[in-house]
């Protein structure tokens, strides 16, 4: 899958708890779950809000100056552990 093109969904059975900074999201049918520190919550965040991973590169890159393959790398990282976990479903455009 080109990981630009990806669309990210949160199912209806995911909880996002945020404490803090950081945030715990939930599978409510499996009980597995994900801990993110502040800046993986942001990623969280930011890519649900856009619902598009390739819109989400550029505001992660102007809030914390990473580069852009380093943002992508880590949203492709994220979206993998979230996906395993069923916390996340994720299609292509």
């Amino acid at each position: 899958m080109d990981i630009s093109k990806a669309i990210a969904r949160i199912p209806d059975h995911v909880r996002f708890s945020p404490e803090g900074k950081e945030a715990v999201i939930l599978n409510l049918k499996s009980k597995k779950y994900l801990e993110l520190d502040e800046i993986g919550t942001r990623m969280f965040l930011l890519l649900f809000e856009h619902g598009c991973v390739s819109k989400t590169i550029a505001p992660l890159r102007a809030e914390y100056g990473f580069t852009e393959d380093q943002v992508r790398e880590d949203l492709v990282d994220l979206l993998a552990e979230l996906q395993e976990k069923g916390l996340a479903e994720v299609t292509e455009q």
